[in-house]
């Protein structure tokens, strides 16, 4: 692997659009050399074909990527199109380019999308091949008819009942691939060296927890972890690292958040009560996969439609806000009941299960939208005041979540957990909501733009916040102006 030095300053712009420039080279370059008449799969044959006889020409367009890989969507007119992602050694997001972000979570990737794709048929797209190139790793797969992130339906307030079912159960059987060292169980160790480059974010944590009792921050988070009391909230970020670090619970997707599952286009942008005709979905974004704690994947899912709940009651919208939380209970119910049919799982699996889905789900509300305001932006929010609203009301659902996960002051029973998140996300709506709104609402900006999200900025964000934010370290910009003003152009989105 070429060695990185560290830095202290990102790469200049121009450096940044050659090296995008020479990395879709080397693609177009790779999965030519894939298209022969005995390649296994059609597409790559008939390609291949128009290659030969110079009718047809691969064309590369970057999706998203820059920090710790680039997504393409490639094509060639009248022979269909492929999905590709090439992945670095190295994460810009870290200052020490010395530290390695080891490309073989490509490769694993590519094994998770086959296993899941036995799991659960339709659910993912098929991975033709994963390739070594120079120090990265390029995988290419087949592009799924379901290309727009489910987020979009969740930002619009008007969300598929289709998908709920099939989706729980999928990750649920998931969830079941049993762990251990015979030939049919997955490795405990498996992929695990992804975990390190998510450890920036603990420090962070225990930040802006000091921040709290030092008086830096006075809002209702810094009262909620005053009323916890300091070696309270220690002891959470203490445990969601070491559960984070050290269990190994069931297989995980690990990044299950509502930008990483794609749902059908919507037929017409402008109608937000219409779907597509099938309710398909598909999972993407395996490289973070390994075998981890249980909840952390459901937990992360939670994250967008509660994030969303409070944004609609901003809005004037109360009454989405209930449908949101509505559609999580379809969820965990459908999820539940496929741990117990297929997986044979107990009563006290099932409420570890939920105990640790409301822990993550705290984690993410607290990291990402609280601290980071990642994915904010994104939100249909008129003006910096409603953004204020919703970024304290996320750390305050979040904070109170990883305490109900980790620091329990009583043992409950899933049907009294689900009361208690419910009762505190109700108490939410009525501190946000405006009175009701006779405003249409609006289809979201990024189905209405064509572009996604990319989540590698999370972990850009992290590193970058310590180095430059104040004591607080809570961000006063949202991400789209964070990555415009480091000179970082369309890392979030393309």
């Amino acid at each position: 692997m070429a060695e990185h030095t560290t830095q202290d300053d990102d790469p200049p712009a121009e450096l940044l659009e050659k090296d995008k420039e020479t990395k879709k080279k080397l693609v177009i370059d790779t999965i030519s050399s894939f298209c022969k008449d005995s390649s296994p799969f059609e597409i790559f044959r008939n390609m291949g074909e128009a290659l030969n006889d110079g009718s047809g020409e691969l064309v590369v367009d970057i999706l998203t990527g820059g920090l710790t890989n680039y997504s393409y969507k490639v094509h060639m007119e009248g022979k269909g199109s492929m999905f590709a992602k090439l992945s670095f050694p190295y994460a810009l997001w870290n200052p020490d380019r010395n530290v390695q972000y080891d490309v073989k979570r490509a490769q694993a990737e590519y094994e998770m999308m086959s296993r899941y794709g036995e799991l659960a048929p339709g659910c993912v797209a098929k991975a033709y091949f994963c390739e070594a190139i120079d120090d990265m790793m390029l995988l290419v797969t087949e592009w799924s008819t379901s290309d727009e992130q489910w987020s979009n339906q969740f930002i619009d307030g008007n969300v598929d009942l289709r998908i709920a079912g099939p989706f729980a159960r999928s990750i649920a059987k998931l969830h079941c691939v049993a762990v251990g060292s015979n030939n049919d169980e997955i490795d405990p160790e498996y992929n695990t060296t992804v975990r390190p480059c998510m450890l920036t974010i603990f420090p962070l944590m225990q930040d802006t927890v000091d921040g709290f009792f030092k008086g830096d921050v006075d809002n209702r988070v810094s009262e909620l972890a005053r009323v916890l009391g300091k070696e309270t909230c220690d002891a959470i970020i203490t445990k969601n690292e070491d559960d984070y670090s050290n269990t190994r619970d069931c297989l995980i997707h690990s990044d299950l958040h509502a930008f990483n599952i794609l749902v059908e286009p919507k037929p017409e942008v402008s109608l937000l009560e219409h779907f597509g005709p099938t309710g398909s979905f598909a999972v993407c974004d395996w490289e973070m996969a390994m075998v981890g704690p249980i909840g952390r994947d459901i937990g992360l899912l939670y994250t967008v439609p509660i994030a969303c709940s409070v944004t609609h009651a901003i809005n004037g919208h109360a009454h989405i806000s209930l449908d949101m939380l509505d559609y999580l209970d379809v969820v965990w119910e459908a999820y539940a009941n496929e741990l117990q049919t297929s997986g044979e799982k107990d009563e006290e699996f099932i409420r570890k299960a939920y105990q640790n889905t409301i822990a993550w789900c705290g984690w993410f509300l607290y990291i990402a939208y609280y601290t980071l305001k990642c994915q904010v932006a994104f939100l249909p929010l008129e003006n910096s005041k409603d953004v204020d609203t919703l970024v304290e009301s996320a750390g305050v659902i979040g904070l109170q979540c990883l305490q109900w996960g980790y620091m329990p002051t009583e043992d409950l029973s899933v049907v009294e957990l689900r009361a208690k998140l419910r009762a505190l996300m109700e108490d939410e709506i009525r501190r946000t909501k405006k009175p009701a709104s006779i405003r249409r609402r609006r289809s979201s900006m990024l189905r209405a733009s064509g572009r996604r999200v990319s989540d590698g900025a999370l972990h850009f964000s992290s590193t970058k916040s310590r180095r430059e934010s104040s004591s607080s370290f809570h961000l006063s910009l949202n991400s789209q102006q964070f990555w415009n003003a480091n000179g970082i152009p369309g890392e979030i989105i393309e």
